[in-house]
């Protein structure tokens, strides 16, 4: 029978007060280093409490605990506050998990599941293959990069545009060169799993809110790590500008414009030491984010869903604490080895839609190419290189409109 306290953090979500003397956020003093291989659990309890919905035990049953959980030794600072439902810190190279706040449960990726698009058809498409732009990918909700109907463009063009400037139109196009939305969407699924990412379901390749579109942040933080280890991807992630190609000029020496494109991973243009790797928002989703970062010996990947009100200062500081004590804290769970793991033995959870999850898909917005360099601005969004002014084709407007908005209230 369970006691009131298990009771307690059974219904709640937000449950911080039910966390374990392993996690050290209730309290500005965190707890000791337990023995290695041991879980420290309250009197009377014998099992840790689950977390708000089922999910995945992959890399640890420490991770199934609520609130967040770290394992430092006594003195060491408590990690900063990261304003998001769900995050994951570990270290990239050998996998170790030092920092998590309700890993596996699942909730709406945004645009970092875009990460996944690239791992998945990158493979499997030239670079140098054409592909031609039609209207359902300039009609497409969200962000876009700027494809026009009837135009050429290479996949290393559309992967750019994909990864840069997070344009759901370049997913569109570059679903359909690998057979399809559907089709893709089936093989993204089918990456992830291989990867040990199972609670992670993918329904487009945008990352646009779809019903049953799932995943957690363990699973980021594994996408995120085979991002940056992927030869053909990581490139596209630490390119901080690009220029794409958009209207052809009429008359004689016609010739394509071209117009410059900005990477809206804003700890790119910030932080020392970031490899990548993508950031996401949706009104459903809120903040979504991957990134990485390698400072010397060391290299962590930090990644969060349902983020609210953070900024990269925050994501920044995290990584900064990460730094300075990962490498004296005990882990708290790890990153599967997608070289050992099995996905056969582990069937994937099914996807579990959450109040957070749920509802009407939320309206877009269509925005420009997005200078974050240091100097830019809070975030300001700006249509750099006079050729993305305007494009006109098919005798449709696709207008890339100037807009100052915050970071955090951007469509990725």
């Amino acid at each position: 029978m369970l006691n009131p306290r298990q009771r307690a953090c059974t219904a709640l979500v937000a449950v911080a007060v039910c966390t374990a003397p392993v996690a050290a956020a209730a309290t500005p003093t965190p707890s000791p280093t337990p023995p290695p291989g041991s879980v420290s659990t309250p009197a009377g309890e014998t099992t840790p409490p689950p977390t708000p919905s089922p999910t995945s035990t992959i890399g640890g049953r420490t991770l199934l605990r609520p609130g967040v959980i770290y394992r430092m030794p006594a003195g060491t600072p408590a990690p900063p506050e990261l304003r998001a439902a769900s995050y994951v810190v570990a270290d990239l190279d050998d996998g170790r998990v030092i920092l998590a706040k309700d890993a596996h449960v699942q909730s709406r990726p945004a645009s970092t599941l875009k990460a996944l698009t690239a791992l998945t058809v990158a493979p499997q498409l030239p670079p140098t293959r054409v592909v031609l732009g039609t209207p359902a990918d300039t009609a497409i909700d969200g962000t876009k990069v700027g494809i026009l109907p009837g135009q050429e463009y290479t996949v290393h063009q559309l992967l750019t545009g994909l990864l840069l400037q997070s344009g759901n139109d370049a997913a569109e196009a570059l679903a359909r060169a690998n057979g399809g939305v559907p089709v893709t969407a089936r093989q993204m699924t089918e990456r992830a799993h291989a990867l040990g990412a199972l609670d992670t379901f993918a329904k487009n390749p945008s990352g646009l809110d779809a019903t049953g579109q799932l995943t957690s942040a363990y699973d980021l933080a594994l996408i995120g790590r085979a991002a940056v280890n992927d030869p053909v991807v990581a490139p596209y992630l630490t390119t901080k500008t690009a220029e794409f190609p958009g209207a052809r000029t009429a008359g004689k020496g016609s010739r394509r414009e071209r117009f410059q494109i900005g990477n809206h991973n804003r700890l790119l243009w910030n932080y020392d030491g970031m490899i990548g790797v993508k950031n996401g928002f949706t009104k459903a989703a809120g903040q979504t984010y991957i990134g990485a970062a390698r400072r010397g010996e060391h290299a962590y990947v930090i990644s969060y869903l349902g983020g609210a009100g953070v900024g990269w200062l925050d994501a920044a500081a995290v990584l900064d604490w990460a730094f300075a004590n990962g490498p004296k804290g005990q882990p708290v769970g790890r990153l599967v080895d997608p070289a050992t793991f099995d996905p056969a033995q582990t069937p994937p959870v099914a996807p579990v839609e959450s109040e957070a999850t749920e509802g009407p898909e939320a309206p877009a917005q269509t925005l420009g190419a997005l200078d974050l360099s240091p100097d830019s601005g809070q975030g300001r969004l700006a249509l750099l290189g006079a050729g993305a002014v305007a494009l006109v084709a098919g005798g449709v407007l696709a207008s890339l409109r100037v807009r100052r908005l915050r970071a955090r209230g951007r469509r990725g």
